[in-house]
């Protein structure tokens, strides 16, 4: 979730389950829609909205394929997702790129991707956090076999189907092992949103700094050799978050560490303010200037733009 500058909140504002609930809730609404609708409306100058489907029908996901989209009216989430969407990464030696679909996913709309190799039909499914049915089915319309589950973060809006899905498939579930007592406590978790609590499932590994989970590959197939998803470890917004280098996509997945414009919260439990800042600075800002950053939430953007741009990391 997005950071609040601090003056975002009143003199008097109240504490405990008040805050985590009603205010909480509410105030993210508000920040998310007002934000995004403002950056859109400075990069597109005018905002044409699409047809509101009909209550009930939920727009198809979409794969990564143009450069700005508009927003997308979710009549099952309580605010509209609007996304920066950009072009799959072509390279030659690589052969052909990678399936990518990013599907906002859930009441607070957490970016799921699902990546999927053409040649050898293995995907990987990160931060599946709910409407594991349309995951499935974006699976099955590519005759992808999940192979592997990742999880940036313990948060609710990103492990939330992870049980469900490990159940659909078999696919074991990846995640760093200090955000283990967050997911332990899901159900505080869900209580705070006043949602109720998903299943949980066995984490069959920690992530680590430093891993690598790989995708695709045919043996002696020289022109598509397996894609490497390296792990970087980014604590702050929580105890174990991590991002995901794909360096052959020239894409990371950052959780919610890195946002446009913004930065992720460290308000919430296992939250620090110091620890996310030198995440970003050693493990995000140190890639490529033009690697494009896809967020837990809201628009994709680059590690240029935010190191130029976002108000958090001016100096570093």
């Amino acid at each position: 979730m997005p950071a609040f500058p601090a003056n975002r909140f009143p003199a008097g504002f109240p504490a405990g389950p008040a805050m985590r609930r009603t205010h909480f809730r509410e105030r993210l609404i508000h920040t998310i829609v007002v934000s995004q609708a403002r950056r859109l409306a400075q990069e597109i100058r005018m905002v044409s909205l699409p047809e509101m489907p009909r209550r009930g029908i939920r727009p198809k996901p979409y794969p990564v394929t143009s450069t700005l989209q508009p927003p997308v009216y979710n009549p099952a989430g309580h605010f509209p997702a609007p996304k920066s969407i950009l072009p799959p990464s072509y390279n030659q030696v690589m052969g052909s790129p990678l399936i990518h679909v990013v599907l906002p996913v859930g009441m607070l709309q957490c970016n799921c991707s699902i990546f999927g190799d053409p040649a050898s039909k293995e995907a990987i499914v990160i931060d599946p956090g709910d409407e594991i049915d349309q995951i499935l089915d974006i699976l099955a319309e590519h005759s992808l076999k999940l192979k592997t589950i990742l999880i940036t973060h313990a948060h609710i809006d990103h492990i939330g189907g992870a049980a469900k899905l490990k159940a659909a498939t078999g696919a074991p579930v990846l995640m760093n092992e200090n955000d283990q007592e967050l997911y332990d406590h899901l159900d505080w978790q869900a209580n705070w949103l006043q949602v109720a609590a998903p299943d949980k499932t066995k984490i069959d590994a920690s992530l680590k700094d430093g891993d690598v989970v790989e995708l695709g590959g045919l043996p002696g197939d020289v022109q598509n050799p397996a894609r490497r998803f390296e792990v970087l470890f980014t604590p702050g917004h929580t105890q174990g978050s991590s991002s995901i280098w794909i360096p052959s996509e020239n894409k990371v997945i950052a959780g919610d560490t890195l946002f446009r414009d913004s930065i992720g919260r460290t308000d919430l439990p296992g939250g620090d303010s110091r620890k996310i800042l030198r995440s970003i600075e050693n493990k995000l800002l140190t890639l490529p200037e033009d690697a494009i950053v896809i967020a837990g939430h809201g628009p994709n953007t680059t590690i240029g733009r935010e190191r130029d741009r976002n108000p958090f990391l001016q100096g570093m």
